[in-house]
């Protein structure tokens, strides 16, 4: 039997637990500084993760998923393998969309969009605003979008509840502040993007006009209504 005091010395002991003396080892500092320094470093790293449980769906919303793709379940290998090629045409792709969603395929087609350009410095009433409003807009796509994201911008936007209901979507796109030319925020920015397969590509977008200025999404549209009549 073998005890081991601190890391120190190692005392040896028989079965019946008589010990024969202590045997003494040379401690090893490196190792011990070493593990000091990871749990130091870990020390940091914690997070309070309570902050982020805003952006958990809601149960109503899992649900709602659920039953809309509970049909993918019943898929099995074989049946994914028929579709390996199918890719390759149109036909294809016809056929796939239909299996996974249960309807037609959308056709291309243009789509007048409002991108709004924002950061976590611009004022959570007037983003609270925006998306409220975004929430009734008729005719357009609405996104929000950022440019990047850290765990302070998370927050953020989990105090929205706009986007904590799944309401509105942010986009991360550096490419539209390129696009659109500006740092500045916060923008709205009217476009025409091409939707293929029901999805937007950005690259695509064609700009029209760039609002700056905490200002509202009404006043932003009869501005933008104004452009589109020139």
């Amino acid at each position: 039997m073998i005890g081991i005091f601190l890391g120190i010395f190692l005392q040896a002991c028989d079965i019946d637990g008589k010990c024969n003396g202590k045997i003494f080892i040379q401690e090893n500092k490196e190792k011990i500084e070493k593990v000091k320094k990871d749990f130091e470093w870990l020390k940091k790293r914690q997070k309070d993760v309570s902050q982020f449980r805003n952006l958990i769906p809601e149960q109503n919303v899992i649900k709602q998923v659920k039953e809309r793709y509970e049909h993918l379940t019943k898929f099995n290998k074989d049946l994914i393998k028929q579709f390996e090629f199918a890719l390759l045409t149109k036909e294809g792709q016809e056929r796939i969309w239909k299996a996974f969603f249960k309807k037609d395929l959308p056709k291309e087609k243009n789509q007048k969009v409002i991108f709004y350009l924002f950061s976590r410095s611009v004022p959570l009433q007037t983003l609270r605003s925006v998306f409220k409003s975004a929430e009734k807009l008729k005719g357009y796509r609405f996104y929000g979008v950022l440019r990047g994201i850290d765990e302070r911008t998370i927050s953020y936007l989990a105090s929205i509840e706009s986007f904590k209901k799944g309401k509105i979507t942010v986009k991360i796109n550096p490419l539209i502040f390129e696009k659109a030319g500006t740092s500045v925020v916060p923008a709205f920015v009217l476009a025409e993007c091409r939707e293929n397969f029901g999805i937007l590509r950005t690259k695509n977008c064609i700009l029209k006009a760039v609002l700056y200025g905490d200002v509202s999404l009404e006043f932003a549209l009869k501005k933008f209504k104004e452009v589109e009549k020139q």
